[in-house]
């Protein structure tokens, strides 16, 4: 869990204590030094009914290793604690609320290198083949075009055309006669673009296609609706946010030896 699943701040500081080795045990005295304060001051806080000053926030952040955006968010939850009225203590509560909103939107979450244009997205975007195909030359192994066609069991004179396209804007290049490579690492459609339902669409059916028969242990494939509250749906969609950025940062640099996909849902069921 992260700060953001927290509205008061030593929940925030008791769960990150307990989760750490020996489930804390003498963290709390690490954390006084850190603050150069005495182990009593900092049990009247988190013990007691006293409050962190902006100073002892900061360094409390800076104990669990904060970034920018988690460290205002963790000194806005203090301001919320100590705040002397209900309009000020709502103030910062709308405030919280928004930098958690802005927090949990993928795309502040997710770095993304190249913007196609609007007519480029459009055919990048229409078929998953686009996109497999230039993934592909992030291989070494399959840096041509024979290799991708078969490879993905595609006709040789599709995967020709779609390279060219993907030549064309800069998505791929040719290194020599007969060999290309990816340019690009990644690219990142947001929500709000009217490609992204077909972008979608496109990998879940290569998914349901992939599932029929699938033995290779490497893969998974879950469904499960269940029930709960708004606070865990929101806690579980954080959940998965922090593992999109995990998985971001381990397929950054190739060589890589497969293609694979991932896709997650998570969404309310409606009428």
């Amino acid at each position: 869990m992260r700060v953001y699943d927290f509205s008061n701040y030593k929940e925030y500081v008791d769960y990150r204590i307990v989760n750490m080795p020996q489930k804390g045990h003498g963290q709390y005295r690490k954390m006084a030094a850190h603050l150069n304060v005495s182990s009593v001051q900092i049990s009247h806080v988190f013990r007691g009914n006293r409050d962190l000053t902006d100073e002892q926030a900061l360094e409390v952040a800076g104990f669990f290793n904060l970034n920018s955006d988690e460290i205002e968010y963790f000194l806005t939850l203090v301001h919320k604690e100590r705040s002397g009225t209900v309009r000020l203590k709502n103030h910062y509560q709308q405030k919280l609320k928004k930098m958690k909103d802005e927090a949990l939107a993928t795309k502040n979450r997710v770095e993304k290198d190249l913007e196609l244009s609007g007519a480029a997205q459009a055919i990048y975007y229409s078929n998953w083949y686009y996109g497999a195909i230039r993934l592909c030359f992030m291989i070494p192994s399959l840096n041509t075009i024979p290799k991708v066609a078969e490879y993905l069991g595609l006709p040789l004179e599709l995967v020709e055309e779609t390279v060219q396209f993907l030549t064309h804007v800069n998505l791929v290049k040719k290194i020599k006669t007969d060999q290309y490579v990816a340019t690009h690492q990644r690219l990142y459609l947001d929500k709000t673009s009217p490609l992204v339902s077909r972008h979608h669409s496109n990998w879940r059916l290569k998914a349901i296609e992939n599932f029929v028969g699938s033995k290779d242990d490497s893969e998974m494939f879950y469904t499960s609706p269940v029930v709960v509250s708004k606070d865990v749906a929101r806690e579980i969609r954080s959940k998965f946010v922090d593992i999109i950025e995990d998985i971001m940062r381990r397929t950054q640099a190739p060589p890589d030896e497969a293609l694979h996909c991932l896709n997650i849902d998570w969404f309310r069921v409606k009428r």
